[in-house]
This record gives C-alpha cells, structure tokens and sequence, in this order.
C-alpha cells in the first residue's frame, strides 16, 4: 500500500535533496540502487512502535511516517542515504551524532528549497517551521 501521491512525489523528492545539498547520489563513490520500502504495519507483537531507519542504500518507512509527517521521513532517511554514498564507515551511520546532523540539515535545507520552488511538493511534505 502506498498512500496519497508517494510514488508521484518520490522522483520529485529525490531531486529536491540534490539540489539542496549540492551533492549528486550517482556521483558518490559507494553508489547502489537505494531501495524505499513501506510497511503496513507500525507496531509489533509486542507493542513497541517501529521508527524509520536507513542503512547504507535501503530506507524502511512505516504508516506513521508518512500518514503524519508527509514526505519528512522520507527526505531525512535518503539523506543518510546520500550521506552514506559518500562516507561509507564501519558502523551504522543512524548511530553516529554526525549523521543525524546531516541528515537534520539536509532535510531542513530540502524543505527550504521545496517550499520555494514547488508548492505541491511542499503541500505533500509539510512546512520547515
């Protein structure tokens, strides 16, 4: 299930985070295909909340981040995404302080320039405030 105008948006989106960071995802040197996957469901068995992740080229998304938060997730787990292309390291980058900062940034700068240059990309992701 993809809700609302994911797929529509996807391509948009992933071109708004080129842009705003000035980086290319094809031009780093740890470049692979990056996979977006969907959920359905946003709790397990035992009652904990799934939370988005991205690791190396795949990025997890689960009903709540999309339904409540728009696009949002999605920009900041293919920032680690991009980020990852380019710093490859050792350990998962979600637990490195640097990485979530990247990621932070690269998506308040990718909202920035949406809202400036693509009213209904910005309507499908959310405001910056």
């Amino acid at each position: 299930y993809v809700p609302g105008d994911l797929t529509e948006y996807l391509e948009k989106t992933y071109n708004a985070i080129e842009t705003a960071s000035g980086i290319r995802f094809e031009d780093g040197p740890y470049y692979r295909t990056i996979s977006v996957v969907c959920y359905a469901k946003a709790v397990s068995e035992e009652g904990k909340g799934y939370v988005p992740s991205a690791y190396q080229n795949r990025v997890i998304l689960y009903p709540p981040d999309i339904l409540e938060n728009g696009n949002y997730a999605i920009i900041h787990e293919l920032s680690h995404v991009l980020n990852y292309f380019y710093h490859k390291a050792s350990q998962p980058w979600e637990s490195t302080l640097i990485a979530e900062g990247f990621a932070e940034y690269n998506t308040y700068k990718t909202i920035q320039w949406i809202e400036k240059n693509d009213l209904a990309l910005a309507y499908a992701v959310g405001t910056s405030n």
